[in-house]
């Protein structure tokens, strides 16, 4: 019994000696898994490997072991939870965007389905429209050549009136001067003859101008011994003495005459 007592150990011992291994095996267990051995302990990992997720070229499996064998796995579960968040937060936020931009294609695509209808719709009334407008532009080239035949004939009628007028006046012309000759209005026969003068000078050479202009002359003589008659009056003012003279110039007569003679 002494001899079995000293050979076989109490189980507070055993139950000791397993909980000084077992820490042992697990370290074991993950460099063989990881490969940590291959670190060696004069080495810093912290110095080697960049905790920088978003770097490009980041290696993951290598920060993994570094967090490992650092004894920073609460860390590294908080970091892979904080990612999951972040993960979380950015599917969120791209599920909206998709949404987002997909309710906007189909509301834009709703419209464009609407708007082809409406033109679809518009073809017959466009077409229509088209065709008043050529109508409309054919009627009014028509009535532009007509307006300028018309504005032509117009223009000729015009002249042609004038013409008439002209010589209806020239036709009136001792008529005239006869009558202002017996009413006393040498003025107004003075500027009726002034008016026309001209034209029978240049027209002499037509028998019907000639007779006319040899009417007037004789008439427009009379006028001018009219006038002389008035301004040898002593009953005549300074003022219509100055008017008659005036009247007796336009009728062609020598101003040293009317000087000397009558101012």
């Amino acid at each position: 019994m002494a001899h079995t007592n000293t050979v076989d150990s109490p189980p507070s011992l055993l139950h000791a000696d397993e909980r000084r291994e077992r820490p042992r095996r697990v370290n074991a267990l993950l460099n063989a898994y990881y490969s940590i051995e291959d670190i060696t302990q004069n080495e810093t990992p912290q110095e080697h490997v960049s905790s920088d997720l978003d770097r490009q070229g980041f290696d993951a499996k290598r920060y993994f072991d570094t967090m490992v064998f650092a004894g920073k796995l609460p860390d590294l579960v908080k970091r892979s939870r904080d990612l999951d968040v972040e993960v979380k937060q950015l599917d969120c936020e791209m599920q909206k965007l998709v949404y987002d931009n997909y309710t906007h294609f189909t509301r834009a695509a709703g419209v464009i389905s609407k708007m082809k209808v409406c033109i679809e719709a518009l073809a017959p009334d466009i077409q229509q429209l088209e065709g008043n407008i050529s109508r409309m532009t054919t009627h009014e080239d028509q009535a532009e050549v007509g307006v300028a035949e018309r504005s032509k004939q117009l223009d000729a009628a015009l002249k042609q009136q004038r013409i008439c007028q002209k010589l209806d006046m020239l036709f009136r012309l001792p008529a005239m001067l006869k009558r202002c000759l017996d009413q006393g209005s040498y003025e107004s026969a003075a500027a009726a003859y002034n008016s026309c003068s001209v034209f029978l000078s240049r027209h002499e050479h037509m028998p019907t101008f000639k007779s006319i202009s040899d009417d007037v002359e004789y008439l427009v003589a009379l006028i001018r011994h009219a006038l002389v008659d008035r301004l040898h009056s002593i009953d005549l003012s300074v003022d219509d003495a100055v008017q008659n003279s005036a009247t007796l110039l336009s009728l062609g007569e020598s101003p040293a005459t009317v000087m000397r003679e009558y101012l």
